[in-house]
């Protein structure tokens, strides 16, 4: 059986390419051989992606901040087609619009839209009928591996619409609880609540792929995707209490001059590395969580001003929600410590859960 996923990996985001890479080894273990179709939204295009941070600005300002972003972007281009060369199986064929996909489909068995936010028409900039796979043959399963949504409702306007997309696949499983309740508000009555792939591949998983350490002493770990003060000082904080120094994930390349030891625009090897060992991770985002779990680190997290709901699901799963920092840090006990015995137990019942899932798929 050969299955062709659609899912957000071109975007220059380490947790959307390694939740591809990681729902690829998921549909493996079941014998199903996968296709990552080579989708890229066309904001995510490379001089769109770059155009887009000066889109609101005047023609001089926009000129300078494509400048200071032009090597970003040329790093992630590099690191992408790279990653995707040596671990992803992708289609030959690049698509940007459900038009060319429609067009020309990959040869498939079945066909699955994949995790990450592929659902949520905010992140997408409306609603994207690829990621609903509405160019799939009419006569092919559909299914969804996870597929988030991220918002907390959805657009009044694109409701019906979404119920009949949802309604042509076979089975649906989603990333959140609250997505669930979504999906089967518009009559998804065969949709579950799954973990991130990300999670469900274990820590043995991602250690193959992590390299060896380059740091010999402990540090607290920064990863942040939003621009919220709080995190740098939270990291500050944390740094006098602890005497631990601070590295930060710059995820641009201007971002050397934040707060922290910048570890700049690394591979994703060393991005997992620098998870792998960490004493302490501080992030606003929901794969940097996945991983801080998966590693059983001491994390703390920050929420976002958008799309909390993805975090906070998870955290409740994990009975682990007094890990959001509030706006008081004296009242954080930097020092408490997690139960990872029983999140782990709470872990392998929900990759139980996914696994069976993948089964159902491949019978």
């Amino acid at each position: 059986m050969k299955a062709a996923v659609i899912t957000l990996q071109n975007i220059k985001n380490y947790g959307s390419m390694l939740q591809a890479f990681a729902t690829q080894e998921l549909l493996k273990r079941e014998g199903i051989e996968s296709v990552m179709i080579d989708y890229t939204r066309p904001d995510a295009l490379f001089w769109n992606h770059i155009f887009g941070y000066s889109k609101h600005n005047n023609l001089l300002v926009g000129i300078v901040k494509s400048l200071i972003l032009l090597p970003t972007e040329i790093r992630y281009k590099f690191l992408w087609d790279s990653f995707k060369k040596k671990h992803l199986q992708t289609t030959h064929e690049k698509y940007t619009t459900l038009e060319e996909l429609s067009a020309n489909p990959p040869v498939a068995d079945i066909y699955c839209s994949g995790s990450d936010q592929v659902w949520n028409s905010g992140w997408n900039g409306g609603l994207l009928k690829e990621f609903f796979l509405e160019f799939a043959p009419k006569d092919k399963k559909r299914y969804a591996l996870a597929s988030s949504i991220g918002m907390s409702k959805f657009d009044e306007s694109e409701m019906p619409e979404l119920s009949r997309l949802l309604n042509e696949y076979e089975a649906i499983s989603v990333r959140e609880t609250s997505g669930l309740e979504l999906v089967k508000s518009l009559g998804a009555s065969n949709a579950i609540n799954v973990i991130d792939p990300t999670l469900t591949v274990d820590s043995t998983f991602w250690k193959q792929l992590a390299t060896a350490p380059k740091r010999k002493n402990p540090y607290i770990l920064i990863y942040q995707l939003g621009k919220d003060p709080n995190i740098d000082k939270y990291a500050r904080h944390m740094a006098e209490k602890t005497g631990l120094e601070v590295v930060r994930i710059c995820i641009r390349y201007d971002y050397a001059l934040r707060y922290g030891k910048p570890a700049l625009i690394p591979s994703f090897e060393e991005f997992l590395t620098l998870f792998a060992n960490a004493e302490y991770v501080i992030t606003d985002s929901f794969h940097a969580t996945c991983f801080s779990l998966n590693f059983n680190k001491k994390f703390w997290c920050i929420l976002p001003d958008m799309y909390q709901g993805r975090i906070l699901d998870l955290l409740q799963m994990m009975s682990l929600e007094e890990r959001v920092v509030g706006s008081d840090f004296n009242k954080v006990d930097i020092q408490a410590s997690i139960d990872y015995d029983r999140v782990n137990e709470i872990l392998n019942k929900e990759r139980s859960k996914v696994n069976t899932f993948y089964h159902s798929i491949a019978e």
